[in-house]
């Protein structure tokens, strides 16, 4: 198979693209794109928009901002972070795979519909208007609370690393989301989490 702009798999994947989607799928070697196809263009399409609407809106980058930035228009950035939780969820725990099955043998389904009601019932109790009521900066924290809730000893040095958060992201993030817990996150977890935010590095 010939490679760079010559490769017709590689013109079907970039043809539509925003500009910095189009880059991540230039450094895919054309191997791995015969793999890619097999999956809808769609899928891909939205799964790289999501990833990368995701680093800006955490650079705190305004929805213009980003609109400039990725080439795709403002009801597009709004559409893909309206329906940006399960992949954000799948990206961080692949990256927290190896850590969380090194404690237990994790059964990823039942992980993931554990989490999703949980995200539910924080995202109801968060009120209108507030930065965490999007998906892009709950679904971190709300992971992270989730993973401590079913036991998981999980370092959150680690977690701001394979969720790409700074630090300060991670602190603030808590602070306004650990309040709105439900109900069953009892209130001395809850003040013993808020405790351990200011150790945070």
């Amino acid at each position: 198979m010939t490679s760079g702009n010559s490769d017709p798999i590689r013109g079907v994947m970039l043809k539509g693209l925003g500009t910095n989607e189009a880059s991540h799928l230039q450094s895919v070697n054309s191997s791995k794109m015969i793999k890619l196809v097999e999956i809808s263009f769609e899928e891909i399409t939205f799964k790289l928009r999501c990833l990368n609407i995701y680093e800006l809106v955490n650079a705190n980058k305004s929805y213009q901002e980003i609109s400039e930035s990725s080439g795709l228009t403002l009801a597009t950035i709004k559409n893909v972070i309206k329906n940006s939780v399960e992949i954000l969820f799948q990206e961080i725990i692949s990256r927290l795979e190896k850590i969380l099955n090194k404690q237990n043998s994790v059964d990823m389904l039942e992980l993931q519909l554990g989490f999703f009601s949980f995200y539910q019932e924080l995202l109801n109790d968060i009120q209108e208007g507030t930065r965490y009521r999007n998906p892009i900066r709950l679904v971190p924290i709300a992971l992270y609370l989730y993973l401590k809730k079913e036991g998981f000893n999980l370092l959150s040095k680690d977690f701001i690393v394979m969720a790409r958060l700074t630090g300060d992201q991670f602190r603030t993030g808590l602070k306004c989301v650990v309040p709105n817990c439900p109900s069953y996150i009892t209130r001395d977890k809850k003040d013993l989490v808020l405790k351990r935010i200011r150790d945070i590095r």
